[in-house]
Parts: structure tokens; sequence; C-alpha cells
């Protein structure tokens, strides 16, 4: 211990540790799962070329922890390929606990767990649980919506067109982004109509141009009534 440390330790702390007795505080857990192998590390620590390769390969891992946590688009690569993540902390786990192993991937533990109990749902849309997730549509809505995107007559409605209809009929009864992010999933995506763009109209150079302009023409149109 350094001298800043000591000076920053309180002095009644200090004196109570002259009387203390620390035999029953330093040492090893008898139930330390690392002591049920403790041979097998005195021996791996024993050879240097595999204590130097250990360290080699925690090196690596931190370099490649550290590029790809600033790629960008990291957040949507990881939840694409979620399944595969969980499988791979699954497997590493027993050895370097889940913290670590999730700590590896950049995602939180109660991410890992969220992600290894969602079972993929067929009476889902959104292939989520229902007990799990129950603020999603029903299966009756769900296939209410896909009527009125698949009806004939409705063919080439905008799909606004299409959601106003569903609640004058009184089909069902849900909001308008509801209905986008259901059609969306279900394979029709909405579609921005824009607006073409306006001609441009006549224009004036200076102030009062075009109000002599206007003027001159309801000159010329009297004229022309007059004769």
């Amino acid at each position: 211990m350094t001298k800043a440390e000591m000076r920053s330790i309180p002095y009644s702390t200090l004196v109570s540790w002259n009387d203390a007795c620390f035999s029953g505080m330093i040492g090893f857990d008898s139930d330390d799962p690392l002591l049920s192998r403790i041979d097998f590390h005195r021996k791996f620590m024993a050879v240097a070329v595999l204590s130097d390769i250990s360290k080699c390969l925690w090196h690596v891992y931190v370099t490649y922890a550290q590029l790809l946590s600033k790629i960008r688009g990291y957040k949507a690569l990881v939840k694409q390929n979620l399944s595969h993540i969980v499988a791979c902390i699954e497997r590493i786990s027993p050895v370097v606990g889940v913290r670590r192993a999730c700590k590896a991937f950049r995602i939180s533990v109660q991410k890992f767990y969220r992600a290894r109990r969602s079972v993929p749902c067929s009476l889902s849309a959104l292939n989520l649980c229902k007990r799990l997730s129950p603020m999603q549509l029903s299966l009756l809505e769900k296939n209410i919506i896909a009527r009125y995107l698949h009806e004939e007559r409705l063919l080439h409605w905008p799909l606004i067109a299409r959601y106003f209809q569903m609640l004058r009929d009184g089909a069902a009864f849900l909001g308008k982004q509801t209905f986008y992010n259901y059609a969306k999933v279900l394979g029709y995506p909405s579609v921005r109509v824009r607006k073409p763009k306006q001609k441009i109209g006549i224009r004036a150079s200076r102030s009062g141009e075009l109000h002599a302009f206007l003027f001159l023409i309801y000159l010329f149109t009297c004229r022309i009534f007059a004769e």
C-alpha cells in the first residue's frame, strides 16, 4: 500500500486494524470452483508458451470488440443475428460465465435471457409470444387487415383509403400507425405519394411590376370591350 493510500484511510480505521486478526479473512474459500481445477491452472501457468498465447488472444479479442462496437449499424447487425449470438453464448457460458460471454458481444444479460425465452409464435403476425407480448392484435384482427389488403375491389386503393374503409365497415378499430405496421409485416409497405411540382407562374423582378402589368391588361380589356 502506498503512502497516498495510507493517508486516504481514516485514522480510526487504521487503529482498529492494529488489533484485528486477519488469519480468518485472507485465504481461499473451500467451495470456490477454481480450487477444483487448481492443478490444471498450475500446469497451465507453468508453461510459458501457453500463457503468452492466452495473453495474445486476449488482446486480439479486446481489439476486435472495440472495432465491432464502432461499426455503423452494429446494433441492427446484432438484432438480425441474435439467435446465433444466443447459441454461442450458451455454448461458451459454462466456461467463461454468462456475464463475460454477453460482454464479448456487447449485449446485456437481460437481453440475452429475453432472447432465449422468446419463441416464435405461429398465431402472431409478429412472431411474438402472446403471453410475453400481450399488446398485440388478435388473430381475427390480423385476418381482417389481410382481407382488406388482398380484396380485389380495393386493389388499387392506397393504404390510407383501405384503413378508413375498414373503419366505415366496422370490421376492426385500431390506430392508423398500427394498421401501417401490420400492413408492412404482411408485405404491403406504405408508399408515400409525392405531390407534383407546381409550375412557375408570373414573377415580378421589382416592386409594383406585377400590379402595373395587371393594370395594363385591365386597360387593354376595357379598350377591346369599348370598341
